[in-house]
């Protein structure tokens, strides 16, 4: 008999302090509030352990992060296979693991949020590339069911896949939280922002924001020589405000040396505090999501709520995202004549990209098909082993195949 209803692996721990996957999952449990489903969650060294009535959080004394994870992802799984009737894995690094996970535990479900199209990232070399490409293959080959967080994601897995896949995968959208009914002035959010950059600014100069790890695929740079082609024509002082890892890389590094001097780009630290983030967005110009990798970015889900314009790069997975209500740049040219326009004009976020916010972006309502989604996998008759077996050879054929 199961002790739990959902096993949450794939995180660094709750509460989330930083990262999409740590939200989701405290979106998650904060939201299921059936005495009937219980959660077991395992973080890595650094967290306390949780044990209340619908949660337990087991820690590990392995980082999440880096060569360690392999082995934190493998005890994870086992710890979660073996106690709940369900296991969702938050992206596919351990999923090299599932067939004989599936052998093991084999009246476990097993649910597989494969997060973007991570093995396409240019930031990985040719070994990590392959790695998470075989990992998104044993994914999809392996797990009762997938999860995409974009319609982008999901037409990918189809087309990859075949569509005999299409009947166990769904896509549920990331979430945001409601704009809040007071905002800081905009005065107080320079303070913030001073506070992570050690200099005064001055708050009657407006600002484009971007929210980016410093990353190449995140188009920064592409940003700073928009925004240095337009900075001559801007009707007011305007900054380029980037809040950013930029220090922790090298291309961030390389970044700072070559732009920081310039005069309006702002480079800041890492600011986790969600208040703070939300009224920083809250008074820019506009916010520019330079991101063209990856599924549902959390960071342009977020900037929605806060009723700014959003300028996106021109993927599909940012146009599934703004459900094509945003603005577009492919280059610095195009993104250099969105930026004149918002400097010189009032612009507003049209109120079907707001009614996004309700209908697609509620945690609530993803919770909501989480919890459906479960009560439905773990409903369904149990597959004895041999079958089982069976089932996983010819997969592993399949897979050897393509």
């Amino acid at each position: 008999m199961f002790r739990y209803k959902l096993g949450i692996i794939g995180v660094c721990g709750l509460p989330a302090n930083y990262g999409g996957f740590e939200t989701l999952a405290e979106n998650i449990v904060q939201q299921i509030n059936s005495d009937s489903v219980r959660v077991l969650i395992t973080a890595q060294k650094g967290y306390l352990p949780i044990n209340q009535k619908n949660l337990r959080q087991i820690v590990l004394p392995l980082r999440a992060n880096g060569i360690q994870s392999i082995l934190f992802d493998f005890i994870s799984m086992i710890i979660c296979a073996s106690q709940c009737e369900c296991v969702l894995c938050l992206g596919v690094s351990g999923s090299l693991l599932l067939p004989i996970l599936r052998v093991m535990f084999p009246y476990s479900r097993i649910i597989t949020h494969i997060d973007g199209i991570e093995w396409q990232r240019p930031k990985w070399n040719k070994v990590a590339r392959s790695f998470l490409y075989l990992s998104e293959k044993f994914a999809v080959h392996f797990s009762d069911y997938i999860i995409t967080d974009n319609l982008g994601i999901t037409e990918y897995v189809q087309k990859k896949y075949g569509k005999r896949i299409s009947p166990r995968c769904m896509s549920i959208s990331y979430g945001a939280n409601p704009i809040p009914k007071r905002l800081s002035t905009k005065a107080s959010a320079f303070m913030q922002i001073e506070n992570v950059i050690d200099s005064s600014l001055d708050s009657s100069d407006n600002y484009f924001l971007v929210i980016a790890r410093a990353e190449p695929e995140n188009n920064i740079e592409l940003i700073i020589i928009a925004y240095l082609k337009s900075k001559p024509s801007f009707c007011l002082p305007t900054n380029l405000i980037i809040v950013s890892n930029a220090e922790s890389t090298l291309h961030g590094q390389r970044l700072i040396e070559k732009y920081s001097s310039c005069p309006g780009v702002i480079f800041t630290k890492p600011i986790y505090d969600k208040t703070i983030i939300f009224n920083i967005r809250s008074h820019a110009l506009a916010y520019i999501h330079g991101h063209q990798a990856g599924g549902t970015n959390p960071s342009l889900v977020e900037a929605i709520a806060a009723n700014r314009p959003i300028a996106a790069y021109d993927v599909s997975f940012n146009r599934h995202t703004t459900a094509n209500h945003a603005d577009y740049f492919k280059d610095s040219d195009s993104l250099s004549i969105l930026m004149l326009t918002y400097s010189n004009t009032s612009i507003s976020l049209p109120e079907s990209l707001l009614d996004l916010l309700v209908n697609e972006y509620s945690w609530p309502n993803i919770a909501d098909k989480y919890l459906n989604l479960l009560t439905d996998l773990t409903g369904l008759s149990r597959s004895n082993t041999r079958y089982l077996t069976r089932r996983l050879k010819s997969r592993l054929k399949l897979i050897n195949r393509k």
